[in-house]
């Protein structure tokens, strides 16, 4: 939504409209990031089996009791699947996103709350939403460092967007060159 769109649905409701509204959204954010959490901890495991197929000299895995026969097929397709893994959890990311933004608004209306920098505002908002690593790290460094905080905060912030990228094209990046020897086909 726009800033004008979210404007206009706090402007034309009442109190326990945007009541309704706040707590179902609320409920959504709380929703999306139990599911940010467990896709986060699906791309550490699938990094994991990349390196444990990798590093494996057998034909076969076998661990508590789940046992992989075909190593080459699960080595060439674990890329494919971080790569939906990683997209869900950007598309994830930029819907709590703007949830956020809405929440942040619409909370302001019912608290009577018009300045945004203000402590007890970011105290409200830290109180209702859950948490998030990149509202801490905004919060932290941006908001109260200045320039000084963005300078720390932009190695953190690099290294917190870019490495599960970064493990997708090094893999990407093998199958490529690798493309003729790999037998999908067997």
């Amino acid at each position: 939504m726009k800033d004008s769109e979210i404007e206009k649905l706090i402007t034309n409701n009442d109190d326990d409209k945007l009541k309704f509204y706040l707590s179902n959204a609320l409920e959504k954010s709380k929703s999306i990031e139990k599911e940010s959490k467990q896709l986060g901890l699906v791309m550490i495991l699938l990094i994991a089996l990349k390196y444990l197929v990798d590093t494996s000299k057998d034909a076969s895995l076998s661990y508590f009791g789940l046992a992989i026969k075909e190593l080459a097929i699960i080595k060439n397709f674990i890329p494919l699947v971080f790569a939906f893994v990683l997209l869900r959890y950007l598309a994830i990311s930029l819907h709590k996103q703007s949830l956020s933004k809405i929440i942040k608004l619409v909370s302001f209306k019912l608290f009577d709350h018009s300045d945004e920098g203000d402590i007890h505002s970011l105290n409200l908002l830290r109180s209702i939403m859950p948490l998030s690593i990149y509202g801490e790290i905004n919060r932290a460094f941006l908001i109260n460092g200045g320039c000084f905080g963005l300078v720390l905060a932009l190695p953190i912030i690099i290294l917190v967007l870019f490495v599960p990228l970064a493990f997708e094209c090094v893999w990407l990046w093998d199958l490529f060159l690798n493309f003729w020897s790999v037998d999908l086909y067997v």
